[in-house]
């Protein structure tokens, strides 16, 4: 998407301009010509990296509305952009991995393949993955990281073997790496 991107994109512990964002990670990709780029914008008062307890009173609201905002604004994208919901690709960092792959589970036809940029298997050791059954998951490996997405990796082989690849990220120095986050946070 062109356009201007002055408003701020959610991160778990930091905010980044969303034109930033983009420039960094995917402006100089193969993809970026023939792409729609989603970048929602997140209220900074929403918690992406508590998984519900539902055992306490607001759990199943505050779940609502991170669903909300993450399809929701993706609603809103549909509507004004033609979108072929077989190439859309989940990228979530820090903060909103758990998230992310929780909604996946919950809507596994929404979405054509997630990148993980910061997974916790721990957040995550509940979740009932079989609903994920094929679906390419791409797991971003830092020195922090590498062990969480060594048990998740695990956890999907069991499920399909073969779709989730881990990427260690090398090319990039870890204080970049956390500087800029992924657009789902």
């Amino acid at each position: 998407l062109q356009g201007d991107w002055s408003s701020d994109v959610c991160s778990s512990d930091l905010w980044v301009d969303g034109q930033r964002y983009f420039e960094a990670t995917w402006d100089k990709s193969a993809t970026a010509g023939d792409s729609i780029f989603h970048i929602p914008v997140i209220g900074k008062d929403i918690d992406f990296t508590a998984m519900p307890d539902y055992s306490k009173t607001g759990a199943e609201e505050a779940e609502k509305q991170r669903n909300g905002e993450l399809l929701g604004s993706y609603g809103e994208t549909t509507r004004n952009y033609n979108v072929d919901r077989s190439r859309v690709i989940v990228d979530a960092g820090k903060g909103a991995c758990s998230f992310v792959l929780r909604a996946a589970t919950h809507f596994p036809t929404m979405f054509a393949g997630l990148i993980l940029r910061h997974p916790d298997a721990a957040a995550t050791a509940d979740l009932r993955l079989g609903s994920l059954n094929g679906m390419p998951i791409l797991l971003i490996a830092t020195a922090d990281t590498e062990a969480a997405c060594t048990k998740l990796k695990e956890r999907l082989d069991a499920q399909t073997k073969d779709s989730c690849t881990i990427l260690k990220a090398t090319d990039r120095s870890e204080e970049h790496t956390s500087e800029l986050q992924s657009p789902c946070n």
